[in-house]
């Protein structure tokens, strides 16, 4: 499954959930049992959905800039391709973990995250990523825990190892321990 398919299958999930919910209420529109809001403005790296046109690839892309009063440029999911749109209402996607919408580079620093996660002790568990520019910063908690023991911020690009993570995660870890 590719990174387009994986997060598309997410959205789907999501919002058909929610519609079910919805329904089974009967308490929300349409707009709102999708968890799609109205005149939200757009930022940069939010997913987002064309209203108006017909299934194409970046029907549902990432916002990348608003160019003039009615053009913007989406990227497709899954690759850096850019199109510029005319004349296209978007609308944000929202309610889906940040984790979940990475793609191409980042889903994979992600799933060498993960797997140096195994090197640690038992008891270090992976608690979030957030990238910060050309860093990223990885957060630890104790198993069964969901508070934050500590946190190791990288540089990264393609070409990071998980052994290399695997490394600070450990550093970091012994600091923790020596420091209890």
């Amino acid at each position: 499954m590719n990174d387009k398919e994986r997060i598309l299958m997410i959205i789907a999930r999501k919002y058909y959930s929610l519609s079910l919910r919805a329904k089974c209420k009967g308490l929300l529109a349409d707009h709102e049992a999708f968890g799609l809001p109205t005149g939200e403005h757009l930022q940069p790296g939010d997913l987002v959905m064309g209203q108006t046109s017909r299934p194409n690839d970046f029907m549902i892309g990432y916002f990348v800039a608003a160019k003039g009063d009615s053009s913007s440029i989406i990227r497709e999911i899954g690759t850096a391709s850019e199109c510029l749109y005319t004349n296209e209402k978007f609308i944000p996607i929202k309610g889906i973990h940040h984790l979940d919408l990475l793609d191409c580079n980042k889903y994979k620093l992600l799933n060498k995250i993960h797997k140096a996660f195994r090197k640690t002790r038992y008891y270090t568990r992976f608690k979030n990523l957030i990238f910060e520019g050309d860093r990223a910063v990885v957060s630890a908690r104790q198993a069964f825990e969901d508070t934050e023991i500590f946190s190791i911020s990288f540089g990264w690009s393609r070409q990071t190892t998980i052994k290399s993570i695997a490394k600070l995660l450990i550093e970091k870890e012994e600091m923790f321990l020596n420091d209890k």
